[in-house]
């Protein structure tokens, strides 16, 4: 029987992570008086999830203000003029095939196959269009959001290793789960396994912090405002 897929979403930079929680009913302590041990180990498929980011010249630096707002993030004073920004969405999917086996008035529940994808479902750059396609300021604020989508990218590369091994001790661990409601086995058997793997979103978002801090410094934006003269002209809507 093949489970529903859980999702765990969250915005990088922008906003929390959201998880769902597994269902009521499985039971780990009935199954180890009446449910045989797993025999072989679970497949995993595992796939890391990297779009190409998406950019984006439409929204003026007022909107990208409110940008910030609707993705649920308060604007701190480094941001508080933001001439551009780069958010993603992150995910975590996990999805699974189970043997369901009849006993003792239940059944036991077993992972057969676990798939999972890890990384982002969007990546979005803005760049506000006040500043024009191959002007001296646009090329500086395109540079320092892709230095973002750079660290978004090897904050990944470090973390996806991580989660898979993380993710394989988990199931090597795994024990058969007893329920007495076999429509619902295959789902509730894959919640369980997300609820034991529900903290790697925040790890991946800690991982990052720092390294976009690192950059989003009044130092580093002082740096990129002596790039390029026209700063104001452009913000005034002066030619």
């Amino acid at each position: 029987m093949k489970g529903l897929r859980w999702t765990a979403a969250a915005i990088v930079a922008l906003a929390g992570c959201f998880f769902l929680l597994p269902e009521r009913g499985l039971s780990v302590a009935a199954a180890e008086n009446v449910c045989p041990p797993y025999r072989h180990a679970v497949n995993v498929r595992f796939k890391m999830l990297t779009p190409d980011p998406i950019y984006n010249h439409r929204l003026n630096i007022g909107g990208i203000k409110n940008l910030f707002l609707t993705r649920g993030r308060s604007i701190s004073a480094a941001h508080e003029r933001a001439l551009g920004v780069t958010y993603s969405e992150v995910v975590f999917y996990l999805e699974g095939n189970t043997r369901i086996v009849p006993r003792s008035g239940g059944y036991c529940v077993y992972l057969e196959t676990i798939g999972a994808e890890f990384g982002w479902k969007r990546m979005e750059v803005h760049i506000a269009r006040e500043f024009p396609r191959g002007t001296c300021e646009y090329n500086a604020v395109l540079d320092h959001e892709n230095q973002h989508v750079s660290i978004i990218r090897r904050a990944l590369n470090d973390h996806a290793p991580r989660l898979r091994a993380e993710l394989e001790r988990e199931l090597s661990r795994q024990q058969p789960l007893f329920t007495r409601n076999p429509q619902t086995a295959a789902d509730a058997a894959v919640a369980d396994l997300y609820g034991r793997m529900e903290g790697v979103v925040d790890r991946f978002q800690q991982m990052q912090a720092p390294r976009h801090a690192a950059i989003d410094s009044t130092k580093n934006y002082g740096a990129i405002n002596d790039l390029c003269p026209n700063w104001e002209v452009h913000m005034n809507g002066e030619e």
